[in-house]
């Protein structure tokens, strides 16, 4: 059976952990370029912040990371976490050698850093892909919810009810189990003949399983061109969607 993204990637994290690191690099570059876009360091101080990090993943925290991560969710919004708070922990360490205090001693006063302007950058990115949900009217909550089975994140059974109610299926039908470890352990071919069954009960579900598979793939590359824009002024690919969907998730679930 052919391993989809999330389960390449633990196999990486757990048994080439440098290959890891080496394949993450534009998770990385993507998350400094939000913090150099909103001030926080110059343009040129970019390589020396991505150095940092990757020198901070090699030296114990990719081994903390391998030791606390739960399989049962996606890796890569961990992943994205992880290395939020290193670029945090750079420009706390530079603030405080700048003020000639050591990062231990500033650590002890001050157990949090302020990430509002961070946070209003992400919500900047979160906006603008609400705005593109938008465009998608009728199909919107589709969308959504075939992003989150992709991403491997769960679905609420009140989001399922929400979908029948809308493309007007009243009969009763079981709804799947999309519980995290039954995301985990399914591909992706599998999940949406499931999802495909419930949302449009097919005669033929793993035909109807494909389509969806394949819509939802035509979907994922036209809001990363949106994403992107003509002028390209970001870079996302399907990754990176990723780990904006996924903030986008939390936010819709924890507004």
């Amino acid at each position: 059976m052919e391993k989809n993204g999330n389960e390449k990637n633990i196999e990486l994290l757990l048994h080439a952990p440098e290959k890891y690191i080496l394949e993450n690099q534009k998770v990385i570059e993507i998350i400094v370029s939000r913090y150099q876009r909103g001030g926080y360091f110059a343009a040129g101080d970019k390589n020396e912040v991505v150095q940092y990090i990757n020198l901070r993943l090699l030296d114990g925290v990719l081994r903390k990371m391998r030791e606390q991560y739960n399989q049962e969710y996606f890796l890569s919004t961990y992943f994205a976490a992880i290395v939020n708070n290193l670029c945090k922990e750079y420009l706390v360490k530079s603030k405080n050698e700048k003020l000639g205090i050591s990062y231990e001693e500033y650590a002890g006063g001050q157990k949090t850093f302020d990430n509002s302007s961070y946070q209003t950058l992400l919500n900047d990115e979160i906006d603008r892909l609400e705005a593109i949900f938008r465009m998608y009217h009728k199909k919107r909550l589709k969308l959504y919810l075939s992003l989150k089975l992709f991403f491997r994140i769960p679905i609420s059974p009140e989001e399922l009810k929400d979908l029948r109610k809308q493309i007007l299926r009243q009969t009763p039908t079981e709804p799947p189990d999309l519980n995290p470890k039954i995301l985990a352990l399914k591909t992706d071919a599998q999940l949406f003949e499931l999802f495909a069954k419930y949302a449009e009960d097919p005669e033929d579900v793993k035909k109807a399983g494909e389509a969806l598979k394949r819509w939802i793939y035509v979907k994922i590359h036209e809001i990363i061109d949106l994403l992107n824009g003509t002028d390209n002024r970001s870079n996302y690919d399907i990754e990176t969607l990723g780990i904006l969907f996924a903030e986008y998730a939390a936010k819709k679930s924890n507004p």
